[in-house]
């Protein structure tokens, strides 16, 4: 039996798997970040976590800089850089340019740390790469090295990360942290890496529960099915319509998740991380996809179809249904483009 698949079928395929790819990256980062943060404070270390995605400045170029965490050690006298790879492309020329040029840049002296002067003595850099691309990461590093191709010029430790079911009873999944390449300044933290640090995500997610983001915007789908998921049962609680349509307002829904979601960075007054931007855009595509409208009379406002039959897994449901309506859209472009130039030739005809 030979089985047919449309040009359509496979493009919708790719870009589901594209989505969830975005997504799992998305939450791959905050759960990482979110581990090494709760494994630092309820550890004995001479090193503290500091921040998650802090703006720091590059003091010879002004340029700005943003890590995906910093740490400090040494009586905050030193400090590390840290950055969160969930993939690395297959070209070799981009990991360079990109990747390993990033690396090159954080080994720069930058301001802007946890300290009275903005400054500190010295700093490493510390990439975490998952698992399944960690080997290569280091092979290209080493050899990139070898032939002079990057210039480094302070500390780095490049480890692995992953999620393994653990075989102890009662424990679940564990984040596992595993040294793979370099040192640190750090010594505890260098040693703590090579023996492979295990964290319990059960008790990650307990204490964390309400960190979902950081400053970096996360995929429309991630944003979307936080939203449904969680903030949205608080409106049809509130308006006993679980069942039924619900009413929301920008302004108002901003403030629920500053409630809901708590900040957990550390050098900035920032409330949340979430911003009205992302929750706007996620609106816009509830309309798009017809599970939500905006109510006319009421400027930023939203009436959210709640009442409708969603099946239980709400972001495979969700995924499929943005990618279906992008490829409609891109569909219709194209269409329009196609039509508008058979006028043209046969204008010129």
């Amino acid at each position: 039996m030979v089985i047919k698949i449309s040009l359509s079928e496979i493009q919708q395929r790719e870009l589901i798997n594209s989505k969830n790819l975005e997504y799992e990256r998305y939450y791959k980062t905050v759960t990482l970040t979110l581990g090494i943060k709760y494994h630092l404070d309820s550890t004995i270390y001479d090193c503290n976590f500091i921040s998650a995605e802090p703006r720091l400045k590059l003091i010879d170029e002004e340029n700005e800089i943003n890590p995906d965490f910093i740490l400090q050690y040494d009586d905050n006298k030193k400090g590390i850089l840290g950055e969160i790879k969930t993939t690395i492309p297959i070209n070799e020329d981009y990991v360079l340019n990109n990747e390993f040029k990033q690396i090159e840049k954080y080994c720069k002296k930058v301001t802007g740390w946890n300290t009275i002067t903005k400054n500190v003595e010295s700093h490493d850099v510390l990439c975490f790469i998952y698992l399944t691309d960690s080997d290569r990461l280091v092979n290209l590093f080493k050899k990139f090295l070898s032939e002079d191709k990057v210039n480094i010029i302070c500390n780095v430790c490049i480890s692995e990360f992953s999620t393994v079911t653990s075989l102890k009873i009662g424990e679940g999944d564990v984040l596992l942290l595993k040294h793979k390449y370099g040192t640190l300044g750090c010594k505890t933290l260098t040693e703590k890496l090579m023996e492979n640090i295990k964290i319990r995500i059960d008790e990650l997610q307990e204490k964390y529960e309400v960190c979902k983001f950081t400053r970096k915007e996360p995929p429309i789908e991630y944003m979307m099915d936080h939203l449904w998921m969680q903030i949205f049962p608080v409106y049809a609680e509130r308006e006993k319509s679980k069942e039924q349509d619900i009413t929301v307002g920008i302004n108002e829904l901003l403030e629920t998740i500053h409630t809901f979601y708590v900040s957990w960075t550390g050098l900035t007054d920032e409330h949340s991380q979430v911003r009205e931007t992302w929750i706007k855009k996620s609106l816009e595509k509830f309309i798009e996809i017809e599970l939500a409208e905006e109510i006319e009379d009421k400027p930023g406002h939203y009436k959210i179809f709640y009442g409708k039959q969603i099946p239980h897994n709400f972001r495979k449901y969700l995924i499929e249904k943005c990618s279906s309506h992008e490829l409609e859209k891109i569909g219709r472009k194209t269409r329009k483009i196609s039509k508008e130039q058979t006028t043209l030739i046969e204008t010129n005809s």
